[in-house]
């Protein structure tokens, strides 16, 4: 699914109009319409009004990936952070984890050898 179909389905499930989120995004009465119908590429500023105004985060219409506001938050807020600041940032949280989320699961080197013996046979 492209940014397209995932804008279209926030609209609709809103249950409003292409026309009333349009209008309520100031942007004329077929601004959604024409994203639905044409092959208009909006603008960038055009499409985060629309996304606004029907209340879908940006990440999950550009990306795919729903995150909650508090966590759209944090990655703008890293985004205009120092190199230096990200790092610090990013071994704060590393320090924070639980303890079975610091490492990786390791392979079992005897579940590994059976396999290997069955696969053999």
């Amino acid at each position: 699914m492209d940014w397209r179909q995932r804008l279209l389905n926030a609209a609709e499930k809103t249950g409003r109009s292409d026309r009333s989120i349009s209008l309520a995004a100031n942007l004329g009465p077929n601004a959604l319409n024409e994203i639905r119908n044409t092959s208009k590429e909006p603008s960038v500023e055009r499409t985060l009004k629309l996304i606004e105004e029907i209340g879908v985060s940006r990440s999950y219409v550009f990306l795919g990936i729903e995150i909650t506001p508090d966590v759209e938050e944090i990655v703008e807020l890293l985004g205009r952070a120092s190199p230096l600041a990200r790092q610090g940032f990013a071994a704060f949280l590393r320090e924070r984890q639980p303890p079975e989320a610091k490492t990786a699961p390791q392979p079992d080197p005897q579940a590994a050898a059976s396999e290997n013996r069955e696969a053999s046979r």
